[in-house]
């Protein structure tokens, strides 16, 4: 989820994100489904997804870089590395907590800023396996870089919030996802085996992995909830394993897709503001239709009662009057 809404963590829904640009959404990700994008239209696959502020869009990201925004992902496009000559792929992306912005991170530790992103160092970290994810500090003015083989590094102010890594345990299997907990305390390392390492406060809150869960296919992704205590992991399948007070929503496992899943997202707490209320354009960028306009009917009912509030005051000073 990106890491621009008040608290990471998913209010109830989430979308799935297949290597062939397909969007599958559930829970309360079926009131915010903007589409995908079809494989011809794709230059190289999708290997990540991002959720704008709102919810109400959402970025797709390709192996070489190119981004897809889709829903009001369209007003916060900044640019991507399609163009470029990478020395290795990217492997994911991450908002800024403004939402003005994104990092876009390679397989070699190089990460790309576009929009009000900054960029915490200069190159690619000494590495001995790849990077497989990004993830933002809660302040989001640093963040960590996690490669496969478990080592975690730290920028911005990320130094200050960092709790080792699983390099020095025993893998099974190699890492592929992270997230860090609500307070930014702390943080999950996945492995493709479905094993949850907690790190720093994320010790209060682990409960538990797939590794005993027989997957035919390997995890891909975690989100954890909004209230911190608990968490969905994804397999490539389709597949969705909830834990801790993570909800039961569906998934892509009974349904039979050429394409992977690469990632899942979840919908960002937003709390109700008139800016929140305000739709999305109708069919951006590909996306479907947003609902009718809700603001003006919200202003509309606002201007009745106050309407009716004046006409009893004045009625009252009538009957005084007589």
């Amino acid at each position: 989820m990106g890491s621009c809404s008040p608290q990471t963590g998913s209010t109830g829904g989430y979308w799935l994100a297949g290597s062939d640009g397909s969007v599958s959404p559930f829970g309360s990700a079926l009131s915010h489904t903007y589409g995908g994008v079809g494989p011809a239209q794709l230059s190289s696959p999708v290997v990540g997804m991002e959720s704008t502020c709102s919810g109400n869009g959402y970025w797709l990201v390709k192996r070489d870089g190119g981004i897809v925004a889709l829903g009001d992902a369209v007003v916060h496009s900044y640019g991507d590395v399609s163009g470029s000559h990478l020395s290795q792929p990217v492997v994911g992306m991450a908002a800024t907590k403004s939402g003005n912005g994104y990092w876009l991170v390679a397989a070699d530790g190089s990460v790309f800023p576009f929009g009000d992103a900054v960029a915490y160092h200069n190159g690619g970290p000494a590495v001995n396996k790849p990077i497989v994810a990004m993830e933002v500090t809660a302040s989001g003015k640093g963040y960590w870089l996690v490669a496969s083989d478990g080592s975690v590094f730290s920028f911005g102010d990320a130094a200050a919030h960092s709790y080792g890594g699983a390099d020095s345990v025993p893998l099974n299997k190699p890492i592929v996802a992270m997230k860090r907990t609500r307070d930014g305390n702390g943080y999950w390392l996945v492995g493709s085996d479905g094993t949850v390492f907690p790190f720093g406060d994320a010790n209060e809150h682990s409960y538990g992995g797939a590794e005993d869960m027989g997957l035919k296919q390997p995890i891909v992704g975690m989100e954890p909830t909004e209230s911190g205590d608990g968490y969905w992991l994804a397999s490539a399948d389709g597949n969705v394993y909830p834990f801790g007070d993570a909800g039961t929503y569906g998934s892509t496992g009974s349904t039979t897709s050429a394409a992977p899943i690469v990632a899942i997202e979840g919908v960002p707490y937003t709390p109700l503001t008139v800016q929140s209320l305000a739709a999305v354009p109708a069919g951006a960028a590909g996306g479907s239709p947003s609902a009718p306009p809700i603001l003006p009917l919200v202003l509309g009912v606002a201007a009745i009662l106050v309407g009716a509030a004046g006409f009893r005051m004045f009625r009252g000073r009538i009957r005084l009057a007589l």
